[in-house]
């Protein structure tokens, strides 16, 4: 059998068809969606930098976050467009009705520097996570932080630009996973590549490299 990967989102029309594959498939999976997956996931990726979204120094970087303490569920939005506010407190209440035995807190809260952005329980969630957690750079705070093979990908898929330099197309967490699959393995089954720059580069190259492909039925 193929070695089959699902990189796995958490976009709302597809982030739940992951938790129906059979049990063979590697699950692959970036940035909260463990707020939305029921499955053990192989491999982690947070590639943001620590401070992503934070402020400058000296100033407040305000959100709109809410979590759950019990299950490590989250959700935030910008603290200056109400209907992002608003939607951060409608799902905390229904996290709490559905769960209400579960810790959950909320507000517009100060933006942790060191955070990744999220909110408080993703980082927590990243620390317990018994699989790598491919990372730009290696934070010494989550035991299992893997540093992703940027320059290996680089030196194979990228194309000359400026001063004969490399510059690979990687401009989401998605594109940088599909690459990491393409770079391990010429042989193999890429499930759900669902962002804008499969279309344009990485699936193109991932059925030029005898990989299949396949779109969740909501991409």
């Amino acid at each position: 059998m193929a070695r089959e990967i699902c990189i796995s989102g958490f976009a709302s029309l597809s982030r739940d068809w992951v938790n129906d594959l059979e049990d063979h498939v590697e699950i692959w999976a970036m940035n909260e969606a463990h707020y939305y997956l029921r499955r053990r996931a192989s491999r982690w990726f947070q590639l943001h930098p620590k401070y992503w979204k934070s402020a400058p120094k000296g100033m407040k970087a305000l959100g709109a976050i809410g979590w759950c303490e019990t299950c490590g569920w989250g959700e935030t939005g910008r603290s200056d467009i109400r209907e992002q506010i608003d939607n951060v407190q409608k799902a905390c209440s229904f996290h709490k009705t559905k769960y209400p035995d579960h810790d959950v807190k909320g507000g517009i809260k100060k933006i942790h520097k060191n955070g990744y952005g999220r909110a408080p329980a993703h980082l927590k969630w990243l620390k317990n996570f018994d699989g790598p957690v491919y990372q730009m750079k290696i934070d010494k705070r989550i035991p299992n932080s893997t540093l992703y093979p940027y320059k290996e990908i680089v030196e194979r898929y990228g194309k000359l630009w400026f001063e004969q330099q490399k510059r690979p197309y990687l401009t989401s967490s998605a594109a940088f996973m599909l690459a990491l699959a393409l770079y391990e393995h010429e042989n193999g089954d890429i499930i759900d590549p669902t962002a804008d720059q499969f279309s344009g580069k990485w699936l193109p190259l991932a059925l030029n490299t005898l990989i299949s492909a396949h779109v969740s039925n909501t991409g």
